[in-house]
């Protein structure tokens, strides 16, 4: 320590330090040409000394660390999909420390700008080259951590005579650290090694490299000064592994989910099985001596007959590699327990074993924790259950893994494809994998990725029989006897160690081994002899039983089986006189069952159970085969697959067809306790088309056919659908493509080629008549427009109606007597036309009765001339009014505004459209064409050109107004120049449902509409005064219909600034436009203007505080600035403002929407004021002041960007408004307010939801209130446009115009209050697969769905999903 510390105390003539730094480079540059391959001397060689590389004044030390963070972030975003830079967070402090020493470097030492920038290179190469491997980037980024720690030494030494030498010495141990690291990082590269091979000596070689840098810092600071900053280090790295720790509980709960795990159960179960001595035949056979010492990856293969100990013989294997303390993780699939069966229950349990094994939750881990934790806050998905197993196994070393039971698996070839994946996948340590099995589909496998077969020779398997019996046959002569002719099978042993366990005397026992069958066949068929001697009821309910139990889709339990068992053919209802006693299923299957308790709840009703998969097979094999040997009075127990399905089909259709099930029933009892006198029900209601549409069945018979032909036309059918949305909303599932799989999605309401549509129905349905073709077609229209009420909102299917009209349907009609739901169309009206385009152009009230007036182009009319129709809603025998007119139109017509003008005492159809560059108006009638250009705008850029489509304006809407005094109508344009295009950004999340544009242009856009007054009371079907608006939504929206992460929801609409103009097109004045404005970019905005009942003045507000008055009689537009009015909050991302004059024209309504994104949800803030509008003596307006009468606050867990504009509807009358809030798609929150000045009458809500079909946004929606024909109720109306079919589909997609009607008593509002609605979602921790999953499959099984593709009803499929 003195000789160090003299040195230490020389101080070098100025300018040597950094001459001694230029040295070591030179010399280390002089490495290179033994090691031409390593990327840092490359590097080092390339570089040139002495140039100067900063900027700003920054010193070379703070130019190379930025350099080098973003050399990170590059290196971060290769590494992983999503931007979470946890990479850059723990390098951080490594950046900072480097930075100050080198800095330090620079001005003590006076280190050259090259040979400072060579440090931070050095660093960038390592990362580079470690970033192939994950156990490399871990070490390397560990490592710099830990030189962070050292380093900072230098941030508590003042400087001093002998510092700079000691800078030069650690600078030389960092440069030299990188040379070392690199040299072996690039060995694997150049040689070929194994990755795994080079891991050990990088991490010798980084200890080394640390260990020198530790003992520097000794020297440099003393030891005692050292102690304490090591301690410090300590402290902080205490606080580290504390924050790992607690990530990696979170991780083991996402993995372990909502499920008991009981990881040595099964094991020790095994284990107790075993019979002292037996088993150790496999211990001293080569084969797993070999595997147990390999040193490589290694895969054994234990194969044998069913029965035959195979789980026994793999908990003695455990156990023996347990008690030599090596790590084992382990699995036991077994087809007699529930939560043993599917895969997705091994590979939860493998995760939790590994994870245990693993000190720090590696980066990738972590990224599919908290990638999979977007979507669901439990491991539910197979693949990523999948990728956990792989990502922890690659993160252990000299690993065993033990999987017994895999033809046990229930989704065998699930179990495969995972197999191959997880070994196929490279290790860093040794992992050697055990299977065990039948020879079944695996040995294909097992053989392709070079298993080692292992079989045990038959003394062997004798001896450990005879072991195993020897306590219950005394007589040694009987037991060799018996043994030589048992086929070495263990369950066979089982079994008559059960049997002799009930004998007394030694006689009975050398008497019924004599009769007791050798092998396992023999056995179940004694067992079916007996059940033959029983009555013949007796063998029927037997039959019953083992044909239920060897073909259900899932596991039955005893209620389910005794409420089964009781269905008769032809019986009308249910009776509890056929119910079977569960003693006489005990006693007559005897050992062939076993009952399961639930794991979670033993109140539930018990499972039954074969007692074993070579059971189940039994009953499947052909009777008929030599090799089986059953008598043929037995062959009666035996069905085939195909004839199984059907029966238990029609079972189920004749249980859901009994006449309970023909009326309203109560199932609140789904949620809980399941009354025996309904057990069967949900089974039923799940699976009674998947057995009749089982690919077993190559045709089906004609009692099938007209069996589900009955049921899917009956009242029953709606109670079956009731039933499916409560307990297995998937049935009723959206699913994407996505790559080469699909996504289970919920929104989405276009058809679309490569989507497809669950339809809970036999795929057979439609092959053979187009009647049934309808039937399977009406459905999937329903459910399309439902899909979110039927899934979110089970309750409410009883609310939905079948928007359009079929000649052959299925049952799609509520049979609560209370729901207040109805709904016309008008295909009828129509004739049947096809319709390419149409538009709402009005809506009225004639007397207390609502009419529509629709302009429309059908697909066999010419192409200018435009149809029209005017006809009273919910009318009996309604008179249609029908008249067409030419209307020449040079574009498409979804580009023009077509309203209804007065024009020589005639109502004629005007269409007008905008030019898109220089705002002209062109304005076309049955006459004529003329175009009307603007005036100077106020702005210079308000004009644009072809040349910059940056600047092209859009319809964003039009609408018209008529004043309730002078009945002079008033049209509106709004026109948008949106300065970014893509408003709403391209997600491409888990789970995704894309709305391409192109789909959309042949579809009416989205839009919403304003309506006034009631009519008069005149009966004849006329139209009152109204308003009506149609709203435009730009081509590009495409957004993710899935749960969505919420850090891919930054919204750019801050960035830039849109332009707006309105276009005012008034009844008996020119046309006028108003002054181009900017404000941020908005996902959506509604722009109502007001004009003045006596006066020619118009009325909008483009900003909270700004009233824009238009003198049309003028031409002019006045701002005028409103106080009592607080201005508009930060982040908007879209709002509506509409202003509605009173009749007697001294107030402005103004109604306020304003649409914010929050953390995890969105806000509505809507506001009502009041503004003062009157005039001076001189006909100057007054100053305006508005007083805020009416607030409420809604939130909604979508995002704003997710769902479709537009986001608000609503409705004036003289006396309030009424709003429509999103979800318009689903379950809207609905909200009136009062128009008067009493601020006690608060805003009013709903107090029983209603819903809206989820194509809504796109139909071109109109909110109406109107009167019923009682005086304590009023209507809710909902007007949709009709949905042109999509180009391409093989079927008619369209929808009908359509109106629904909610009656709403007087008592049916009740006043809003801020907790007046918990929105579904917000705070929920449910995934979206466990929600559409269901309560009823079992847990981990995968489910199959019977879908049809979305433009293509011809091809039809079942999709699995895990």
């Amino acid at each position: 320590m003195d000789h160090v510390a003299s040195k230490l105390n020389h101080t070098p003539p100025p300018g040597a330090l950094g001459t001694a730094i230029d040295e070591f480079l030179t010399e280390l540059k002089e490495k290179h040409k033994q090691d031409t391959d390593n990327p840092f001397l490359q590097a080092l060689v390339n570089s040139h000394a002495g140039t100067l590389r900063t900027e700003n004044g920054l010193s070379q030390s703070e130019v190379s660390a930025e350099e080098l963070q973003k050399s990170i972030l590059e290196l971060d975003s290769r590494k992983r999909t999503r931007r979470h830079y946890r990479l850059l967070h723990r390098l951080s402090p490594f950046l900072e420390v480097l930075k100050g020493v080198l800095k330090k470097c620079e001005a003590l030492v006076q280190a050259a700008p090259f040979g400072v920038a060579i440090a931070f290179t050095g660093a960038r190469i390592v990362l580079e080259m470690a970033l192939a491997v994950e156990e490399y980037l871990e070490v390397v980024v560990t490592a710099m951590e830990r030189v962070a720690g050292i380093l900072e030494v230098y941030q508590r030494l003042s400087s001093s005579p002998d510092l700079g030498l000691r800078l030069v010495r650690s600078y030389k141990q960092i440069i030299t650290f990188w040379y070392k690291l690199s040299k072996v990082l690039s060995s694997s590269k150049v040689k070929g090694i194994l990755p795994r091979t080079i891991l050990a000596p990088l991490k010798q070689d980084t200890e080394e490299a640390l260990k020198t840098l530790q003992e520097d810092m000794q020297i440099n600071l003393g030891i005692t000064q050292a102690a304490g900053l090591m301690m410090a280090d300590m402290d902080r790295q205490a606080r580290v592994d504390a924050d790992q720790k607690a990530l990696k509980n979170d991780i083991r709960r996402w993995i372990m989910g909502e499920n008991r795990i009981d990881f040595k159960g099964d094991y020790e179960t095994q284990l107790d099985l075993r019979h002292q001595d037996t088993c150790n035949w496999i211990l001293q056979d080569e084969r797993f001596l070999n595997w147990h010492n390999s040193r490589n990856n290694a895969l054994l293969w234990y194969s044998a007959p069913p029965g035959s100990g195979k789980s026994v013989l793999a908990s003695s294997v455990i156990d023996y590699l347990m008690k030599t303390e090596k790590k084992v993780a382990y699995f036991f699939y077994s087809f007699s327990k529930n939560d043993c069966r599917h895969v997705a229950h091994g590979l939860r349990v493998l995760a939790l074993q590994l994870l245990a094994f693993v000190g720090t939750p590696s980066d990738k881990l972590v990224d599919l924790y908290e990638t999979e934790m977007q979507f669901s806050p439990h491991l539910d998905n197979i693949r990523a259950m999948a990728s956990v197993v792989q990502e922890l196994i690659t993160r252990n070393n000299d690993l065993y893994i033990v999987i017994d039971g895999i033809d046990e698996c229930e989704d065998e070839k699930n179990m495969i494809n995972v197999i191959r994946l997880l070994i196929d996948q490279s290790t860093l340590g040794t992992v050697r994998w055990l299977f065990t099995s039948r020879v079944s589909e695996i040995e294909k496998t097992m053989r392709s990725l070079q298993a080692v077969e292992i079989h045990p020779s038959q003394d062997d398997i004798r001896d450990d029989i005879k072991s195993y019996l020897s306590s219950k046959i005394s007589c040694e002569h009987c037991l060799r006897e018996w043994t030589d002719e048992c086929d070495n099978n263990f369950l066979i042993a089982r079994f008559v160690s059960e049997t002799l366990g009930k004998l007394t005397s030694e006689a009975d026992i050398e008497a019924e081994l004599t009769m007791f069958p050798k092998k396992l066949n023999g056995y179940y068929t004694r067992t079916l002899a007996k059940i033959n001697d029983r009555g013949q009821m007796e063998q029927l309910v037997a039959r019953r039983i083992f044909l239920i139990l060897s073909s259900a889709r899932q596991a039955v339990s005893i209620d389910e089986l005794v409420d089964a068992l009781a269905i008769q053919r032809g019986s009308k209802d249910y009776s509890a006189s056929r119910l079977p006693k569960e003693e006489l299923i005990r006693d007559l299957c005897g050992s062939l069952i076993i009952i399961e308790q639930h794991a979670s709840d033993s109140s539930r009703s018990p499972f039954v159970k074969f007692c074993h998969k070579s059971v189940k097979d039994f009953f499947q094999q052909d009777p008929n085969t030599d090799d089986l040997g059953v008598d043929s009075s037995l062959h009666k127990y035996f069905v085939a697959l195909s004839n199984a399905n059907e029966e238990i089909g029609l079972d189920c259709l004749t249980y859901l067809m009994y006449s309970r099930y023909s009326k309203h029933i109560d199932l609140r009892f789904l949620k809980s306790t399941i009354p025996k006198e309904h057990a069967f029900l949900r089974y039923a209601a799940t699976f009674w088309f998947q057995h009749l549409g089982d690919d077993s069945i190559e045709t089906p018979s004609s009692t099938a056919e007209l069996a589900v032909r009955e049921f899917i036309s009956s009242k029953n059918f709606w109670n079956c659908l009731r039933v499916q949305s409560h307990v297995v909303p998937y049935l009723f599932g959206r699913f994407t493509r996505h790559k080469r799989s699909f996504r289970m999605t919920i929104k989405g309401r276009e058809w679309k080629g490569e989507d497809s549509f669950a339809v809970p129905l036999p795929t057979w349905l439609g092959d053979h008549s187009s009647e049934d073709l309808l039937r399977d077609q009406s459905l999937c229209h329903f459910a399309e427009e439902w899909r979110e009420v039927i899934i979110t909102h089970p309750s409410g299917l009883d609310e939905c109606v079948s928007l359009k009209t079929f000649a052959s349907s299925c049952w799609l009609k509520p049979l609560a007597k209370n729901s207040t739901v109805r709904c016309v169309n008008l295909a009828e009206a129509l004739d049947s036309d096809t319709l390419i385009s149409s538009r709402l152009l009005g809506l009225g009230f004639s007397g207390k009765k609502l009419c529509v007036d629709v302009a429309y182009q059908t697909k066999d009319g010419p192409a200018d001339m435009m149809y029209r129709l005017r006809n009273a809603l919910f009318k009996t025998n309604s008179q249609p009014q029908r008249s067409h007119q030419k209307l020449p139109m040079d574009s498409n017509s979804s580009e023009w505004a077509i309203f209804s003008m007065e024009k020589d005492d005639t109502n004629e159809l005007v269409a007008w459209s905008v030019d898109p560059w220089s705002l002209d108006l062109k304005k076309t009638d049955r006459e004529c064409s003329e175009r009307i250009k603007p005036p100077s705008l106020p702005i210079n850029s308000a004009r644009a050109t072809p040349k910059f489509p940056k600047f092209r304006w859009e319809m964003l809407a039009d609408y018209s107004q008529t004043s309730s005094e002078a009945g002079e109508s008033l049209y509106m344009i709004h026109m948008s120049r949106k300065s970014s295009r893509p408003m709403r950004p391209e997600y491409s999340n888990d789970d995704s449902d894309s709305d391409d544009g192109e789909d959309n242009k042949n579809l009416h856009e989205p839009s919403a509409a304003a309506s006034d007054k009631e009519g008069s009371d005149d009966e004849e079907e006329g139209f009152s005064d109204d308003d009506t608006s149609s709203e435009k939504s730009s081509d590009e929206s495409t957004i993710e219909e899935t749960t969505t992460d919420d850090s891919d929801l930054d919204s750019n609409a801050g960035d830039h600034d849109d332009t707006d103009c309105l276009i005012l097109i008034p009844q008996n004045y020119s046309p006028f436009w108003t002054k181009p404005w900017t404000h941020p970019a908005l996902l959506w905005s509604r722009i109502v203007c007001t004009a003045h009942p006596t006066r020619p003045l118009v009325t909008f507000m483009r900003t909270p505080t700004q009233l824009e008055v238009i003198d049309l009689e003028k031409g002019s537009e006045t701002t005028i600035e409103v106080s009592g009015i607080t201005n508009e909050q930060e982040g908007v991302l879209a709002r509506a403002q509409e202003l509605r004059f009173s009749r007697c024209g001294s107030y402005i309504h103004c109604l306020n929407i304003v649409f914010s994104q929050k953390n995890v949800y969105t806000e509505c803030l809507v506001t009502s004021s009041r503004l003062g509008f009157a005039f001076e003596e001189g006909g100057a307006i007054k100053p305006i002041t508005a007083s805020e009468t009416r607030r409420a606050v809604y939130s909604f867990a979508d995002p704003l960007m997710v769902i479709d504009p537009p986001f608000s509807l609503s409705y004036w009358t003289d006396d309030y408004i009424i709003i429509a809030l999103p979800p318009l798609t689903c379950n809207p929150t609905i909200l009136k307010i009062p128009l008067n000045d009493n601020v006690s009458n608060p805003v009013l809500t709903l107090r029983n939801p209603i819903y809206f079909p989820a194509s809504t946004p796109r139909r071109d929606a109109r909110l109406v209130c109107g009167p019923s024909s009682k005086d304590s109720e009023d209507y809710i109306f909902l007007i949709l446009n009709a949905v042109p079919t999509t180009r391409d589909a093989t079927f008619d997609t369209s929808g009908p115009i359509a109106a629904l009607r909610w009656s709403v008593s007087d008592d049916g509002w009740c006043p809003w209050t801020q907790d007046s609605e918990t929105p579904l979602d917000m705070g929920r921790s449910s995934s979206l697969w466990n929600r559409m999953r269901g309560n009823f499959v079992e847990s981990g099984k995968p489910f199959s769905v019977p879908v049809r593709c979305g433009l293509n009803w011809t091809r039809k499929s079942y999709l699995s999903c895990a």
